[in-house]
């Protein structure tokens, strides 16, 4: 996580605002954006007494379908293996990402397998820090300690 963090701070680049849609189930924020919570699509789950990891594949237009589709969860960014970013929930509104931290934050999934051996690419890296660069200049109250 520092690693990333890093390379954050040193590609901070001026960027283009990314404009986000709105959903009839996402409700407005009532508290101030200050973090910004970093998921991998991909992840550990148990099957049978085994920790497996799921493959999540595919690109950023099946991961915004599957999160504009869900029920409970939401997101406001996919950003895929290509470097292509994908708007979900608009940023003044909640999307249900992280437990706790909803509120007050903005979600971001990147395509990966979760499962640390799987490494990010370049061109995701650098999507990913020009959408931070444009997240963290709408929101000033986002420092780089609070994107996690």
């Amino acid at each position: 996580m520092r690693k990333l963090l890093l390379l954050l701070l040193l590609q901070l680049l001026v960027v283009d605002a990314v404009t986000a849609r709105t959903t009839a189930e996402s409700r407005l924020r009532t508290v101030a954006v200050d973090s910004v919570v970093l998921h991998a699509i991909g992840g550990p789950f148990c099957k049978q007494g085994e920790v497996l990891f799921s493959v999540a594949s595919g690109e950023g237009e099946r991961w915004i379908s599957f999160f504009s589709r869900h029920k409970v969860l939401g997101i406001h960014y996919v950003v895929d293996r290509r470097g292509m970013v994908f708007s979900g929930i608009a940023e003044d509104r909640v999307a249900n990402h992280t437990l706790g931290w909803n509120q007050s934050s903005i979600g971001i999934e990147l395509v990966n397998r979760g499962d640390g051996k799987e490494a990010y690419t370049k061109v995701q890296m650098d999507a990913l820090v020009k959408l931070l660069t444009g997240v963290m200049s709408r929101y000033p109250e986002i420092s780089t300690s609070s994107i996690v």
